[in-house]
């Protein structure tokens, strides 16, 4: 994890739900619309009756948003109660959070062995991001700050 004078401010609980919640239903959102248009089941349109195509579509919109939505708010939320429980910033706070994501995931099939195995797999992914730093990429080739910044209007005068 960063030192404690690089560690980013991430907003009181409410702020980071919300947050999750908004942005994981939107994206779930476009997974559902993409899943209407392209899975086995997409709607179709029969004798110039649209309405039933577009509820279904719509459900499968609405059905994508509240999974994602679900899925970060559980995360977002038992990653804030672990680390206000814990008084921690570390790893533990998102293995908790993935487990509880992935039990959402889980238990949507009804099943209580794909809840636990699908919590297991999500912890254990954001247990590595958390523990490697946050850091998906490999080395600091991003970060060695000897690369010049790029010029995005390259006919203005550099201050």
């Amino acid at each position: 994890m960063p030192a404690e004078e690089d560690a980013v401010e991430l907003g009181s609980c409410f702020e980071r739900f919300t947050s999750a919640v908004c942005a994981s239903s939107a994206f779930g959102a476009v997974v559902g619309c993409a899943r209407a248009a392209w899975g086995a089941d997409a709607p179709a349109v029969f004798r110039s009756r649209s309405f039933p195509a577009v509820a279904k579509t719509a459900g499968a919109l609405a059905s994508g948003a509240a999974l994602f939505g679900a899925i970060g708010g559980a995360y977002a939320s038992v990653t804030c109660a672990a680390e206000s429980a814990r008084n921690a910033r570390d790893a533990y706070n998102g293995a908790l959070g993935g487990l509880a994501s992935g039990a959402v995931v889980g238990l949507r099939n009804g099943k209580v062995g794909h809840a636990a195995s699908a919590g297991a797999a999500f912890a254990l992914a954001s247990a590595a991001v958390d523990a490697s730093g946050r850091k998906i990429a490999r080395g600091d080739a991003w970060e060695d700050r000897a690369t010049p910044e790029r010029i995005a209007y390259p006919y203005r005068e550099r201050r």
